[in-house]
């Protein structure tokens, strides 16, 4: 076996992997990208002003870049793998506090964790994609990006729909 295929995993596990990534990043925008489209309800049902409104998708994104500058240490103490879980969690108790928490310190709290969690994710899972593929890098980071870029427009064209059918409040 020749050494660019010893660290590689094998073609069932790759896929499963692949997969994995994949779902992983479908979920990586849709707690910022559902926002947008329902401003005008958030605001109408919360009292925010359009000033604070617009937190709930420029704070996610500062907080992507503040993580991205921090990934180093965090890196060294979590590990990628424990890194990559703290982040889906983080994603996942953000959007469910937003339906318990649904005035505006809960909706501006949890715009700040999705923002951590996304940018736990995204720092590490290059990382994680480069170690596993390392002669199919490019390809499988087209697999993630295509994933994230999906999940932000799906979520984006369903969000108003899904307010409406199941009742904004």
């Amino acid at each position: 076996m020749d050494q660019s295929n010893a660290s590689q995993p094998s073609r069932g596990a790759g896929l499963l992997l692949v997969a994995a990534i994949f779902a992983l990043a479908l979920n990586l925008r849709p707690a910022m990208a559902a926002v947008g489209p329902l401003l005008d309800l958030i605001e109408a049902a919360t009292g925010m002003d359009s000033t604070t409104a617009s937190l709930l998708t420029t704070l996610p994104v500062a907080m992507i870049g503040v993580g991205a500058l921090s990934i180093r240490p965090l890196r060294r103490r979590l590990g990628e793998r424990k890194g990559i879980l703290l982040g889906a969690v983080l994603i996942g108790l953000s959007c469910l506090a937003r339906a318990i928490f649904d005035g505006t310190a809960g909706l501006i709290a949890s715009a700040v964790v999705v923002g951590i969690g996304v940018a736990l994710i995204q720092a590490l899972a290059p990382v994680v994609i480069k170690r596993a593929f390392p002669t199919r890098f490019g390809t499988v980071m087209g697999v993630y990006t295509t994933g994230i870029m999906g999940g932000a427009a799906v979520a984006a064209a369903t969000a108003a729909g899904w307010a409406e059918a199941v009742g904004w409040a």
